[in-house]
């Protein structure tokens, strides 16, 4: 009861001050009283007796202040007069605490928003459960990425090694949903009935699949996302067994997985299907043979990956005959076994770790700068704190005053980058490539936000202690004397160390922009093999089409001829895939002689096109015509590239060769095209064939349109999407935009981590210079003697001005050296990401250095010119 006593008693003081203090006064007369009278009873003469207790006791006043810091009400009203005196302060030096406040914001946004991003792809552990157990099995190449494995390698893998307790493989799949609004384009995955007891994730809602389901004569079953279930089938439970329309067949529903999983790829999956494939694999002509999954495995209690590889190297490298392998699946090289988490982050990792290694150094900054800002404070507050300590200020008090003032600015700057991080995010999400930036980042990752927490607090801690520090370091009178004097020696030397570092980080940070922007240049300039970026391309997904391969080829050319009705279109062709794409649908290619003999010569993408589709597309022939649908010769036109592999510097015209699958029969050579860039702008793979659509073995439910017009692509869009629609209203219509768009979109991952360092070389930039300026117009203060002096000895203002210049150039130098020298240890980081650029380009590390150098010279130029015109009367008769 008296705890309670006490906490009520403290908040009444706190809300009635003056009645309390009342009290205590009162307390305090009739105590003294008291000590008194019982002097005065002893014998004690009454003026001797108020003498000894004053000497005992002190004075009323001092026992009133003691009595109240004896409470705990009286601290916290002690950290409200600080607080008020700092907000005070922060008002009255308004332009440092905006720099402060500013600086804080920058480093502590840029943390923030980095690492909502990179989080949930590199900090965090896979959400599955035993994530660790979890392992990624591709077969192994010299590059550095897993090769797609076969079903049928699966399935030998599946029953050969007991280490694994499941494995199952999927793939992407991207089916068209219909009866539910427009037909749109949903992001799935196929999978085996095995894959969610690898991942360890059972449904939430439904019964799920079991393997008597992964059958081609199964009913087909989906499993959606939780998102999916919530937006577009309203939480209902009853939705559990009821279908979905995608890609024109009817799915039942079998289940809705839990809440927070993140797809492996990082894109936002909503639907997973059985891939349905036969098991009986013994036909080396099916689907079931083709190189296109991705395969997963759950590791058994105790086993190691390292384990997990020998069992897999037995497997490849003792065949058995139960499980056949063709040619192109013999397992030779063996397989390639990593963590998944390692495995799904690889290609990502550069990307996210140049961002990372650039916020770290913008903070490096953030905080050198801080420092010197809070430095050159302190130098400037000297009288005030020897003025303080005079007056009997104890250092403990003052120490306490200057940390409440640096946890105010603290406070004030985190919570700004924190508003900072929010709109970066936002940017980042909007902007950045799916698979950099996860689809599920929807605000602020919880580890973010510590980091941001923390951060404050430790630049709060920083904030105070530095002026403390100052403060507690200089005695009174000392002190007092020296105000208004100059002030070198190891503050000074701190300063110019922190400025170097600042430059330096700078100069590592525009050598990195440099790089990429040289790698932008060469890859938006090199040649791409086609002219057409004015035009405009969107996919058609057929897959819902009926009416067999005829009402498919009936489809597509209705919707050509829709088109072509449209006013200002001008041309539209129609391909099975598109360049820059990254789609690579691959097969083998045989050149066939005359006795009819074949030999493999190697492997090309196919392109099945319209008539008009090098003409719309702007592919130069370098000899021969375009195919036509409808000639007896089945003809083809090779890329060039993929002509002289297959004949060297033979003319191919007329020449045969056998394309796809082996029930085709031969094409006849009647061109040679420019090579096309198909997976990306960096690649090159460029051998490609191209067929009329009519001649491939099937017909293509997906297609690629390029549209030329003389009309702007907001204008024409909507009319696009009604002339499909107008022959069949099922197909999903994706991707609409222009194909400059679309090259570009093919490399946002560098183009975002180019953004990114952009902003962040720009603000260490900012700050640099800033921090220079800072140190340089510190100098004059702290020499404007000398300066005076030498100005009536007769120096110039001019030679002045360069003296000064020259001081700030010397540390720019310096650091501009050590930045350069740290750029080429540490461009390593950047490697993965250039392209036909050296990471010791010369250009980048001497524009990086060129430009800090020329940022410099402005941040001296002011305090130079300030000292150039000083009043030497006025130095003097000042100091």
């Amino acid at each position: 009861m008296g705890f309670v006593r006490r906490v009520i008693a403290g908040i009444r003081a706190l809300f009635a001050a003056d009645s309390e203090g009342r009290e205590i006064e009162a307390e305090v007369e009739h105590f003294m009283a008291e000590e008194i009278a019982e002097l005065e009873r002893a014998g004690v003469d009454p003026r001797e007796a108020r003498r000894e207790v004053r000497a005992r006791w002190g004075s009323e006043t001092a026992v009133r202040e003691e009595v109240r810091r004896a409470d705990w009400e009286h601290q916290i009203d002690v950290l409200f007069s600080d607080l008020r005196l700092a907000a005070r302060r922060a008002r009255k030096d308004a332009l440092f605490t905006f720099v402060v406040v500013a600086t804080i914001a920058l480093g502590i946004g840029a943390t923030a928003a980095v690492l909502s991003v990179v989080g949930p792809v590199l900090v965090y552990p896979l959400p599955y459960p035993e994530p660790d157990r979890l392992v990624s099995v591709g077969e192994e190449s010299p590059e550095a990425a897993d090769v797609p494995v076969t079903f049928g390698t699966w399935l030998e893998v599946r029953d050969r090694t007991p280490e694994f307790e499941h494995v199952a493989v999927g793939r992407r799949w991207e089916p068209g949903l219909s009866g539910i609004g427009d037909p749109e384009r949903l992001s799935g995955r196929a999978v085996s009935s095995e894959w969610f007891d690898v991942l360890g994730v059972p449904p939430a809602l439904g019964p799920g699949w079991t393997e008597a389901d992964d059958r081609p004569d199964a009913t087909p079953l989906v499993v959606v996302s939780d998102a999916f279930w919530r937006t577009r089938l309203g939480e209902s439970r009853g939705a559990i067994g009821t279908h979905l329309r995608l890609d024109g067949v009817d799915h039942r529903i079998a289940g809705v997985l839990p809440a927070g999983i993140r797809p492996l790829d990082g894109l936002d999956t909503q639907v997973w299907t059985l891939l349905r494939y036969d098991r009986n694999v013994s036909n080396f002509e099916t689907r079931e043979w083709g190189r296109h999954l991705e395969m997963i495995a759950r590791l058994r209690p105790g086993v190691s990956i390292d384990a997990a590889r020998a069992a897999l190297a037995r497997v490849s490298g003792t065949p058995e005959s139960a499980y056949p392998r063709p040619e192109w699946a013999r397992l030779e090289a063996g397989f390639r076994v990593r963590d998944l988490a390692e495995a799904t982050n690889a290609s990502i990792r550069p990307a996210t770790g140049v961002l990372a290694g650039a916020v770290a150094l913008l903070l490096l900054v953030t905080c050198a700068n801080l420092t010197m800002l809070l430095l050159a404070r302190a130098h400037r507050r000297r009288g005030e704190f020897a003025m303080r300590s005079a007056l009997g200020a104890g250092r403990g008090r003052m120490v306490r005053h200057l940390a409440t003032e640096g946890m105010l600015l603290a406070a004030i700057g985190g919570g700004a980058g924190l508003l900072l991080a929010r709109g970066l995010l936002e940017v980042a999400v909007r902007w950045g490539p799916a698979e950099l930036v996860q689809s599920n980042v929807t605000g602020l990752d919880p580890f973010a936000l510590l980091a941001a927490f923390g951060l404050t607090a430790v630049l709060g801690i920083v904030i105070g202690s530095v002026p403390a520090f100052a403060a507690s370091g200089r005695g009174s009178a000392g002190a007092t004397r020296t105000v208004g004097r100059g002030h070198v020696g190891g503050l000074g030397r701190a300063r110019r160390a922190m400025v170097v570092v600042e430059v330096a980080v700078a100069v590592v940070l525009l050598t990195g922009t440099g790089l990429l922007l040289r790698t932008a240049t060469q890859l938006f300039g090199s040649p791409r093999g086609f002219a057409a970026g004015d035009a405009v391309v969107f996919q058609v997904q057929g897959n819902s089409l009926s009416g067999g391969d005829a009402g498919i080829h009936a489809f597509f050319d209705r919707a050509e001829e829709a088109i072509r009705a449209i006013p200002g279109v001008r041309d539209v062709a129609t391909s099975s895939q598109f360049p820059l794409t990254g789609e690579a649908d691959v097969y083998g290619v045989e050149v066939v002689g005359e006795t009819d003999a074949t030999a493999v010569d190697g492997s090309a993408f196919r392109y099945a096109v319209s008539d008009e589709w090098f003409g719309s597309m702007g592919i130069p022939l370098r000899s021969g015509r375009a195919p036509l649908r409808g000639e007896p010769e089945r003809p083809a036109v090779l890329s060039a590239s993929l002509a002289r592999g297959l004949f060297g510097g033979e003319n191919p015209i007329g020449r045969r060769i056998r394309f796809g699958p082996r029930a085709l029969e031969p094409f006849t050579v009647v061109g040679v095209a420019e090579d096309v860039k198909q997976v990306s702008l960096e690649s090159t793979e460029s051998a490609g064939i191209y067929v009329s659509s009519s001649d491939w073995h099937w017909a293509d439910r997906v297609r690629w349109f390029v549209v030329r017009a003389d009309r702007p692509i907001a204008e024409l869009a909507p009319e696009l999407r009604r002339a499909v629609w107008s022959v069949d209203a099922s197909p999903p219509i994706v991707g609409m935009q222009t194909v400059a768009r679309l090259a570009a979109d093919s490399e946002a991952r560098r183009r975002f981590v180019l953004f990114g360092l952009i902003a962040f070389a720009i603000a260490t930039l900012v700050l640099a210079a800033l921090g220079l300026h800072g140190v340089v117009a510190s100098i004059v203060q702290d020499r404007r003697r000398e300066m005076a002096v030498r100005l009536a000895l007769g120096a110039s203002p001019e030679g002045v001005h360069a003296f000064v210049v020259r001081q700030g150039l010397s540390l720019t130098l310096l650091g501009v050296v050590l930045g350069t020298g740290v750029a080429g240890l540490a461009s390593g980081a950047v490697s993965r990401l250039l392209f036909e650029v050296s990471r010791l380009d010369p250009w980048s590390y001497l524009a990086a250095a060129g430009c800090m150098t020329g940022v410099a010279l402005l941040a001296c130029w002011m305090p130079a010119s300030r000292a150039a015109r000083s009043d030497v009367s006025d130095c003097l008769r000042a100091d």
